[in-house]
């Protein structure tokens, strides 16, 4: 890498590496490494149980790059799963908002988004 010459490896985002270095995906032509999928389990009546986890859900996203950004703090500064969690919350405090902010009391309402 050093070099600036290409390296070919067999890995996967989210990933470490994915955040440390400026990684391209060569097309699997063949499909050996197959798609990925979606699984979604919901079992019947849960969006009248659960309202609020229901909400919650389709809300959620999270990129393979900001996954790969927290397992890369986690790998390089040896932090725990927990606060890499927490400083992602502090950085992405818009993403949070959307995510939970009208579902639960005491998250704060960032400024950008009033």
């Amino acid at each position: 890498y050093e070099k600036k010459e290409p390296i070919i490896i067999t890995s996967y985002c989210p990933h470490y590496l994915c955040a440390v270095y400026d990684v391209k995906f060569l097309e699997d032509s063949k499909g050996i490494y197959g798609n990925s999928q979606d699984y979604h389990i919901v079992r019947k009546g849960f969006r009248t149980d659960f309202p609020r986890a229901t909400a919650f859900l389709a809300r959620y996203t999270m990129t393979s790059e900001k996954v790969s950004k927290m397992l890369q703090w986690m790998e390089t500064e040896k932090i725990k799963p927990e606060a890499a969690a927490e400083r992602f919350m502090q950085q992405n405090p818009q993403l949070v908002w959307f995510w939970i902010g009208d579902l639960i009391d005491g998250v704060e309402k960032p400024a950008s988004v009033q």
